[in-house]
Formats: C-alpha cells, sequence, structure tokens
C-alpha cells in the first residue's frame, strides 16, 4: 500500500490503517529510535519510544502532508525526550 492511501485510512480514522502502519514501518522507528538514544536506553525505553510515534501519527493524521518525513521527525523527537527523561531520572538517582 502507498503512504498516501494510508494516510488517508489514518485520516479517516481506519483501525486497519494503523495496523498497516505498525507492520510497514515499525523497524524504520525502531531504527530511529535506536540510532538517536543507542545504549542509553533500556528494551522497554525503546518501546515506549516506538509506542509513542504510533499514537501521535494516529492522534494527529489529519495534519500530516508527508507521512515518512513525519515519521522520521516524531521517531527522533520522542527519542530524544525519551533521552532527556532518563538523563533527568538517572541525575535524581545520584
Amino acid at each position: 500500500m502507498t503512504d498516501s492511501k494510508l494516510l488517508e485510512r489514518l485520516k479517516s480514522h481506519d483501525e486497519s490503517g494503523l495496523k498497516m502502519l505498525i507492520s510497514k514501518y515499525s523497524a524504520y522507528v525502531g531504527t530511529i529510535a535506536y540510532n538517536t538514544i543507542g545504549q542509553s536506553a533500556s528494551k522497554e525505553d525503546m518501546e515506549e519510544v516506538v509506542s509513542d510515534v504510533f499514537l501521535a501519527i494516529w492522534e494527529h493524521a489529519e495534519g500530516i502532508t508527508e507521512l515518512r518525513s513525519y515519521i522520521a521527525a516524531t521517531a527522533k523527537n520522542k527519542a530524544l525526550n525519551k533521552l532527556r527523561n532518563i538523563t533527568v531520572m538517572y541525575e535524581l538517582t545520584d
């Protein structure tokens, strides 16, 4: 399925579109997250970042014009936010 058709499904809140999105882009999102926060995050943190990306896409689908670039930007931002939270938590425990 093309990204434009997938985006149409997401904009109409078709849950099958979300399932297709996750199937198509999970590895891509995971790679971006890993490359952004690397060894600083646990497996659970990485899974949370990936989930947060797909939730953000689902919630903001109406405003998305180019799916792949939105996914990349969102994945990087969510990963950086997670890294900030990890850093703060680490500093609080020291």
